[in-house]
């Protein structure tokens, strides 16, 4: 057999799915075999490939043209018996068809959905900080509009507060991923400062991280963050200062170069940080050369988000364009970590390794599906205290949950019940596509942004059902190894 099969390697991740006995296969007293065929969709892809899609489970293979003749003609036996004979003679593709859960064979299948809640409550819990909204740049695309309201930062005393709580109620142990956000952060880096000696004193399992643009960064700051084992994100939006206009502005040019400037020094320093890139029509049709020439530098963590479309802004993009950009990346990080001895070392982008993964139906459960995790196992606390579900509705009263001194994570409020109850299956056009087991597109503040509710498919679904049959058929011709994508 020419082909690979491509199916979910279980052991590590019997929270998701159980392998049953699959002895049904070797045993050589049974003379007949009963075939059974799920309930699938066939895609008929680059020609000389079919993708069939179990719909209920999401498990898959790529087949050949002459493999799927011979499926069609098994097909003819679907809630049959056949000969010993012919399951041996036909038995390579009987076995793939069966561990990809194409069929069932004597009424047992291969791999049974597990009913287990995929919010686990020792997943770690992310805690996003606007540690102030004043800003130093005015991003046409930000969504923490901190140009439109007025001048504060948080308080040690909230977040003091916020952490008790959160301690007391969801224990000790479990890990919290603190990021301090903003507006700008590094505009008040003292503060945060005196908010890390705190929580070192009283705190464990607390991993802290700060997103900024970059313009404030020092030789000072980078020592400091290294010492306390802080991660530094940057955001940029490409390698040219037209790229980054929505950023910077047309009169910024300055500040760019000193971003680039202060992306050195982080290089230099060794120390853990990455760049953030938001996709917009600017920059759509040069990210893969965006993320090559960062690399060079010496840049090895990247991530690629979809703008929000926030109040109508424009950001239509050809999503073929797109597309070829992110096969070429996708190729690229594969070339390059097939290389690389240690994964500590590899290049990564965190939305490609999430996809990849989520093909094999491990996909994290933080923003990349429904529930998405917001307002559960992930808070954001605007500067004045007030909890949201997540930083992309501050400034939204309608999405308040409480405030630092009176949260309580065990409360169902309307909110938490609201963000808790989201699914792909409430969602009509994403209930019945057959890519819903994959897709990592499933933000719903994008729904929400662009069509006030949460009840329409993400903006970026066209594109996601083009890459996701795309890294199907790479994978499966082996094209590129999953090894390579962490």
């Amino acid at each position: 057999m020419t082909i690979k099969i491509v199916i979910l390697q279980c052991n590590g991740h019997k929270d998701i799915f159980y392998i049953i006995n699959t002895r049904i296969l070797f045993n050589p007293y049974i003379m007949e075999y009963l075939i059974d065929f799920n309930d699938c969709e066939i895609i008929t892809y680059k020609n000389d490939s079919i993708i069939v899609i179990n719909r209920t489970l999401g498990t898959w293979c790529v087949l050949n043209q002459i493999d799927f003749l011979i499926v069609k003609n098994l097909f003819q036996y679907n809630h049959k018996y056949i000969s010993k004979d012919y399951f041996i003679s036909n038995i390579n593709i009987i076995r793939n068809l069966f561990y990809s859960c194409i069929i069932n064979i004597n009424k047992q299948q291969y791999l049974i959905e597990s009913d287990s809640n995929s919010n686990e409550i020792d997943c770690p819990f992310s805690l996003i900080i606007k540690t102030t909204n004043k800003c130093n740049l005015n991003c046409s695309y930000c969504y923490t509009h901190s140009a439109k309201i007025s001048i504060r930062e948080i308080t040690s005393d909230n977040i003091i507060t916020l952490l008790n709580r959160l301690r007391k109620q969801i224990g000790s142990d479990r890990i919290i991923h603190m990021t301090f956000h903003g507006g700008e952060p590094l505009l008040c880096f003292s503060l945060i400062k005196d908010i890390i000696e705190v929580i070192e004193k009283k705190f464990i399992n607390i991993f802290i991280s700060i997103q900024t643009n970059g313009i404030l960064i020092s030789k000072e700051i980078v020592d400091y963050c290294t010492r306390k084992s802080i991660r530094i994100g940057v955001s940029l939006d490409g390698i040219s200062f037209h790229d980054n206009i929505g950023r910077f502005g047309k009169e910024g040019k300055f500040l760019y170069n000193r971003v680039l400037n202060n992306i050195e020094l982080l290089i230099k320093s060794n120390i853990d940080f990455g760049i953030l890139t938001v996709i917009n029509k600017m920059n759509y049709d040069s990210i893969y050369d965006f993320v090559k020439f960062f690399h060079a530098m010496g840049v090895k963590k990247f991530v690629l988000n979809p703008m929000l479309k926030l109040d109508g802004a424009d950001n239509e993009i050809n999503t073929d364009v797109l597309l070829e950009n992110y096969l070429n990346l996708i190729n690229y990080i594969d070339g390059v970590n097939n290389n690389i001895c240690h994964p500590d070392d590899y290049i990564s982008e965190r939305g490609i390794t999430t996809i990849i993964h989520s093909l094999f139906l491990n996909k994290s459960q933080q923003c990349y599906s429904l529930p998405c995790g917001a307002a559960m196992n992930l808070l954001a606390c605007d500067s004045n205290g007030d909890i949201y579900p997540c930083d992309v509705f501050f400034n939204n009263n309608d999405f308040i949950i409480s405030n630092c001194q009176t949260y309580d994570y065990n409360k169902r409020t309307d909110i938490v019940n609201l963000f808790s109850s989201m699914s792909l299956n409430n969602i009509q056009d994403c209930s019945s596509c057959i890519f819903k087991k994959f897709c990592t597109f499933c933000c719903p503040a994008d729904s929400y942004f662009v069509h006030s509710d949460f009840n329409h498919c993400h903006s970026m679904c066209s594109f996601s059902k083009k890459i996701i049959p795309e890294l199907m058929y790479l994978i499966a011709k082996d094209k590129i190894k999953i090894k390579n994508f962490v």
